[in-house]
């Protein structure tokens, strides 16, 4: 393993004496090269930390100053992402899916609600405190205010919707079929550990008749004309619990003209976030844990130390814009994995003139890891893993990379751009116009 600890531009003798100020504790990812360089010397906070001048103009709408150490990156400390969501709070509604009621006033823990959709719904709502778990179908925003949703220890909306549309099962020749009266996007057997992902079991292979489904363990057809599904479980057993039915992979949150904030919520289904030609709408998370996010027309979207797991049928995080409305989004020290080898999904990826910053952070897939062709973007301290060692990223447009780590390929797909490199470490092949700065 190497590590050179200097100053890119004052000179190897002085290293020593400042590394230890800097607070270079960061462990070395792989085989990476660490450099020191302090382009605001001048300007540090406790703890070694100095802002970072941003390399365009084009940047200025990042909402708050970037800082160093010479090992990672972080917004300063005086950002608070609930504090810039701006939402005024007057009133607070409870919603515990346990021991709730929605015949409760919601006023309190001890009289919370049972549904989120029950405090949605009120006029006034402001702040909801939840715990516990929701289907899909049961929770849906319904409100058009401005609205923060905290999860108070386990709070997890999915899209499995087993007990509510899927009938009894019988047994017929190697299979066994139910009736379900509304659409069933794909099964999963909890009892089948999927190696890339325990927690979620394996997805249950689609087929395309009742005889290919008897001829295959692990497998799964509807008959949606008929409004019939037939199973055939990795071990040939009768469904059970642990064969979990999932509607679709996408809720609406909010439209236009609407602030979201969420804090500690586990979204085990797609998120459908869109606005039209209006715009206005804006969401920040932190330290909440997705199955995938659809991004339209957003004009500003935060993600601080957010996750997301077990997805592989396309896009985890995707950003686009929508009738002339123009995204900007930021992911900050974010876990975002495409688990499929199949088709060109990627950990995140912004599209059609929107503008993305990515700080520090872990992605990986195994097809492209990184692909953008937004607006402007800039990446800092990333980690981005092609464990096919095919693209770790992407661009069709002007980038700057800040000592990121890409294991995988660079690649500048824009004749007329640039990919900007500082201190980075790139184990695969590099193409197109990459120039350092």
């Amino acid at each position: 393993m190497k590590r050179r600890d200097f100053l890119k531009f004052f000179g190897i003798g002085l290293s020593a004496a400042i590394a230890g100020s800097v607070g270079l504790s960061r462990p070395v990812r792989g085989d990476e090269t660490s450099y020191l360089y302090l382009p605001a010397v001048f300007n540090m906070t406790p703890g070694g930390w100095y802002d970072i001048t941003i390399p365009d103009g084009v940047f200025s709408w990042v909402p708050f100053v970037v800082q160093g150490n010479g090992a990672e990156f972080r917004p300063h400390p005086d950002f608070s992402l609930q504090e810039h969501a701006n939402i005024t709070v007057n009133k607070t509604y409870y919603v515990d899916s346990e021991n709730g009621d929605d015949g409760n006033s919601g006023a309190d823990w001890d009289n919370a609600f049972e549904t989120l959709n029950e405090a949605w719904s009120q006029a006034d709502v402001d702040r909801i405190y939840a715990t516990g778990q929701w289907t899909n179908n049961q929770q849906h925003s319904i409100t058009t205010r401005d609205f923060e949703l905290i999860g108070v220890g386990d709070c997890t909306v999915t899209c499995d919707v087993t007990d509510e549309f899927v009938g009894a099962w019988s047994s017929v020749d190697n299979h066994y079929e139910a009736a379900v009266s509304d659409y069933v996007y794909t099964m999963r057997d909890e009892s089948d550990p999927d190696a890339n992902c325990p927690e979620w079991g394996t997805d249950l292979d689609t087929k395309a008749s009742i005889a290919e489904v008897d001829a295959n363990p692990g497998s799964f057809w509807q008959d949606w004309p008929s409004r019939k599904i037939y199973v055939r479980t990795h071990d040939s057993r009768e469904p059970d619990t642990d064969l979990r039915s999932y509607k679709n992979l996408a809720i609406y949150f909010a439209r236009d003209n609407q602030t979201v904030y969420l804090e500690n919520i586990k979204l085990f289904t797609g998120t459908y976030w869109r606005s039209d030609d209006v715009g206005g709408l804006k969401v920040y998370a932190k330290n909440c844990q997705f199955y995938k996010g659809l991004f339209y027309g957003m004009d500003e979207v935060i993600f601080e130390d957010c996750s997301n797991h077990c997805y592989k049928e396309g896009d985890v995080m995707d950003y686009n814009d929508r009738d002339g409305v123009t995204g900007y989004g930021i992911e900050i020290n974010c876990d975002f994995r495409n688990i499929s080898e199949d088709g060109p999904n990627q950990a995140s990826t912004a599209h059609d003139g929107s503008n993305i910053v990515r700080i520090e952070g872990y992605y990986e897939t195994g097809i492209q890891t990184i692909a953008d062709s937004a607006e402007t973007i800039w990446m800092l301290g990333v980690h981005a893993n092609n464990f096919n060692d095919g693209w770790a990223f992407y661009s069709e447009q002007e980038a700057w990379l800040d000592r990121c780590y890409l294991d995988g390929e660079l690649v500048d797909q824009d004749t007329g751009g640039t990919i900007y490199i500082r201190d980075c470490t790139i184990t695969g092949a590099q193409s197109g116009n990459i120039q350092s700065y």
